[in-house]
């Protein structure tokens, strides 16, 4: 009855070692793009969304411009495609990421393209449908039902015409042993309590057995 007990808070202990939340965010961490390779952050138009904590605004070059006026690269006409990589280790996944573009864009995640939540309709700025770049003009995307192994999301923008120009997306994902592309960037710390039962379990263990074999 004592090893049955030990063996259930063993397993308990052990699955909250492995808990992680990864954020997927336009942070320049595991991200790239199409032109440069390498995103920047950009200064966005005051009247563009806030971004969240740990997100900016990000695009292949200094296209966010702070007064709606044009910028001096004649290449945003033509689609950019900003890609996200992350993986994971477990089955057990749950999140979404919120998207804000500047302007027109398309999304897919490992290749399949997404239709984003709240469906798209006409918008008087940004973008013919959501997401926009105002703060109430968002798409989310479902992250929820991942399988184990790698994924990729990809941002598709488009800019019509020389003016500003980025993107913004920001979300978490929940995993039972999950991390970024990078293992070294996302490191769980057991709490002091949790590392305390663990070494009391495996002390208990280790007297029972001993008890056993005198």
């Amino acid at each position: 009855m004592q090893i049955k007990l030990f063996l259930t808070s063993f397993i308990l202990v052990s699955s909250a070692l492995r808990a992680a939340t990864i954020q997927i965010a336009s942070d320049l961490v595991n991200e790239f793009n199409n032109r440069t390779a390498g995103n920047v952050f950009i200064t966005p138009n005051p009247t563009w969304g806030t971004a969240p904590a740990g997100a900016g605004w990000i695009s292949y070059a200094d296209t966010g411009i702070g007064p709606e006026s044009s910028h001096s690269d004649e290449t945003a006409k033509s689609w950019t495609i900003f890609t996200e990589n992350f993986f994971l280790p477990s089955t057990i996944n749950t999140g979404s990421v919120r998207i804000w573009a500047y302007d027109d864009a398309s999304f897919s995640l490992d290749g399949v393209t997404v239709v984003l939540s709240p469906d798209p309709a006409p918008q008087d700025r940004c973008a013919i449908g959501h997401p926009g770049c105002q703060s109430g003009v968002f798409g989310d995307i479902s992250l929820a039902g991942l399988t184990e192994g790698a994924h990729t999301l990809t941002f598709s923008i488009y800019q019509s015409g020389n003016s500003p120009f980025g993107l913004l997306y920001s979300g978490s994902l929940d995993s039972g042993e999950s991390t970024h592309s990078n293992p070294a960037a996302e490191v769980t710390t057991p709490e002091p309590g949790t590392l305390l039962l663990l070494g009391g379990g495996l002390i208990g263990l280790a007297a029972m057995i001993r008890r056993r074999r005198w």
